[in-house]
């Protein structure tokens, strides 16, 4: 009997376990999904245009507060939150509206520097599981020429 292959429909699954700040025993566990459909990735230079387009605004709403001023603490809070909402906005577009907060609220809260590692790590896990899915099909296509040109040969 055949092993039953399963396909993850389009879709990249990633658990996450949050630390409870106030109990470091308690692991809060989510599984953020990332969409690698067809569609998606047809769509994928428009819906980036698109997000470029929103992050460029953030970095000109904070560069008018900040402007040409060193980093310094009357404007690190401000500071912090032009980039905080940039991970957000990045976070969200990837895994869904509102998964940003919903993470870094949990277990007592995460700064955005977390919150920064957190989608630094996921993007590097889904960059690897995406080069292992097209390294296993270009692998399967080359076995499959050698084998076609080997047969071809015998004939």
């Amino acid at each position: 009997m055949v092993e039953r292959i399963i396909v993850d429909s389009g879709n990249i699954l990633i658990p996450v376990g949050i630390r409870d700040k106030n109990d470091p025993d308690k692991i809060h566990d989510f599984t953020l999904s990332v969409d690698i459909s067809d569609n998606t990735l047809q769509n994928a230079k428009k819906h980036n245009d698109k997000l470029q387009k929103e992050l460029q605004k953030i970095q000109d709403k904070y560069a008018e507060t900040i402007g040409d001023e060193e980093l310094s603490d009357d404007n690190v809070g401000t500071v912090i939150e032009g980039i905080s909402e940039m991970v957000r906005t990045r976070f969200d577009d990837d895994f869904g509206a509102g998964k940003y907060d919903e993470i870094a609220n949990t277990g007592g809260g995460n700064s955005f520097l977390n919150m920064l590692d957190l989608y630094t790590q996921v993007s590097d896990y889904v960059g690897a599981k995406l080069e292992q899915k097209f390294t296993k099909i270009k692998q399967k296509s080359n076995n499959k020429k050698v084998k076609y040109l080997k047969n071809r040969n015998k004939k």
